[in-house]
């Protein structure tokens, strides 16, 4: 059967539809995946409309159509998914704060499985809002920005010439291809690449483009998607004639690879993949994040690097220790085997401790994460204070909102020279030792050691170690050691040295204490949301 014959063969497809689809009950992995599949017409007419919109987007904020257009029926299943149906949010992009939300209404998707926390989505009115909504966070993205102007500009010439011909897309040399990720909701990554007929090119969202159409600006005429490409984009998903099919693009869960090559090999798998790029805060370092040598005492087993960085328009300092693919997958296995369902324990532990923290140990300095992580009511970006793994109460020597005013995002930017310095003595006070002074701090703040909750990279907080921890030692001893997660008074900086040295003793043995004690948690029912920080109730004031 010849290429024509397997297109129009797959156009013909019919649809299947399951009417109990929406309605089904419980949480797992299929609740992200589309509800029915749908004819070639109702594709072309969903192409046909999500491109119009991701034109009159392209025009207005200058992020490429196609683009947005293949992020829409790549995320949506063709606008079938439970968000798509339920709260148009055809880019599964979660709530992300009142002051960024603008007004936007929220939708909960409660199969959501408990290894993926936030369950909160933004609901648009209509399809052509969501589209609108994506490419305005894209286009204001400092880490976009450069990518959005070259973009625009090398792309001006075809523009006014597609204009004379009045046709709605032209050829290309160029394009920029989306990747997803999933720092602040599920906004995308972008980068330029060669045309997507290039076998080198890399990108699903760009494969959805496979002769690199781009759209015309259309100006003064109503914008409209051609036949060519709406059959182009239809067909692609459906026969995938000319590059690999979603499935082999897209990254497995962590329970897929253990159903495909078992326990140990499933989890060592996933967790290299994750590994194999590298963490935002190190991918985007304006220094490379150079190796710190000798490592500090006891982290010989793990690659220590300052890295300084540019994340969300905020800058960062860290000191981070970077344990290897193989010694986090020994102790997901370690721990994981430690349950009455291994399987089950593993993929969850690997798949939480991922997106709560990339697997990162950060040893001093500052990560740039949701202001919600530190229990803050905004999702903002926001500079966090770390020490051994934990949150650190920001010393009032770097409160930037009253100290360096705010950047047009109205987020405090905090020098880097200043974390580093401050970062360095709160570190010098954990380790008993006595810090530098920093210049200007006046009140001695950047020695007052106030820790929160979670401990990295396990993601647990005190109250799960108390509960669940070092079985050696008796419940009494583990909260006398730890202090307890609320009220915030009851934390003991005792906690930072806990954290510590169980990232060391893992380092050395291959079977993290705290991963160990998380997997109690789920053996004995705690779903993953309960492992991480706990929102503490108010004090009532006395009468």
């Amino acid at each position: 059967m010849g290429e024509a014959a397997l297109i129009l063969a797959a156009l013909s497809a019919a649809s299947v539809r399951d009417p109990n689809a929406l309605n089904r009950s419980g949480k797992g992995d299929w609740c992200y995946a589309p509800t029915q599949s749908l004819s070639a017409s109702e594709k072309r007419t969903f192409v046909g409309e999500i491109g119009a919109s991701a034109i009159a987007a392209e025009r207005r904020w200058h992020v490429p159509a196609p683009n947005l257009a293949a992020m829409a029926i790549q995320e949506s299943g063709y606008g079938t998914t439970r968000l798509a149906v339920s709260a148009n949010n055809i880019y599964g992009f979660k709530w992300p704060g009142e002051s960024l939300a603008r007004g936007l209404g929220k939708f909960v998707l409660s199969c959501q499985p408990d290894w993926d926390t936030g369950k909160i989505y933004i609901s648009f009115a209509t399809r052509a809002d969501a589209v609108d909504f994506v490419a305005s966070r894209l286009s204001q993205s400092r880490s976009y920005a450069t990518a959005t102007a070259r973009y625009w500009t090398d792309s001006a010439p075809e523009r006014t010439a597609t204009r004379r011909r009045s046709l709605g897309f032209a050829r290309s040399r160029r394009t920029i291809t989306m990747l997803p990720r999933t720092r602040f909701g599920r906004s995308p990554s972008w980068r330029a690449t060669r045309s997507a007929t290039d076998p080198k090119t890399s990108g699903f969202y760009g494969s959805l483009e496979p002769t690199v159409i781009r759209p015309a600006d259309n100006e003064g005429t109503s914008a409209r998607m051609p036949r060519s490409l709406i059959v182009l984009a239809a067909v692609w998903l459906v026969a995938g004639p000319l590059t690999a099919s979603p499935a082999s693009v897209k990254s497995l869960t962590a329970q897929q690879y253990i159903q495909r090559d078992g326990l140990d090999k499933g989890i060592r798998n996933f967790v290299a993949a994750k590994l194999k790029p590298r963490p935002y805060f190190m991918g985007r370092s304006v220094n490379d994040c150079p190796v710190v040598t000798p490592a500090p005492p006891g982290f010989d087993g793990a690659e220590v690097v300052e890295c300084t960085y540019t994340e969300a328009g905020l800058d960062g300092w860290v000191r981070l220790a970077i344990p290897t693919a193989g010694k986090l997958s020994d102790w997901i296995i370690a721990a994981a085997k430690k349950c009455r369902k291994p399987e089950v324990c593993a993929a969850t532990l690997a798949t939480y401790t991922w997106n709560s923290n990339n697997y990162s140990f950060p040893i001093a300095g500052n990560i740039v994460e949701p202001g919600t992580s530190a229990g803050g009511q905004s999702s903002d970006p926001t500079n966090l204070i770390f020490v051994y793994g934990v949150t650190i109460a920001r010393p009032s020597f770097l409160d930037g909102k009253t100290k360096y005013g705010k950047d047009a995002k109205g987020i405090a930017n905090l020098p880097i020279d200043d974390q580093k310095r401050c970062s360095l003595s709160l570190l010098a006070v954990a380790d008993g030792d006595i810090p530098e002074p920093v210049p200007l701090d006046t009140n001695r703040s950047c020695t007052k050691l106030i820790p929160a909750q979670v401990s990295r990279p396990a993601a647990i907080r005190q109250d799960i170690y108390i509960a669940y921890g070092d079985p050696t030692k008796s419940r009494a001893q583990r909260f006398s050691a730890a202090g307890t997660s609320c009220p915030a008074s009851a934390r003991k900086v005792e906690w930072l040295a806990i954290s510590k040295n169980g990232f060391i003793d893992a380092l050395r043995t291959g079977d993290h204490p705290l991963y160990d004690a998380a997997a109690r948690a789920l053996d004995a029912g705690e779903s993953a949301n309960d492992l991480g920080r706990k929102k503490c109730p108010k004090s009532r004031s006395r009468r």
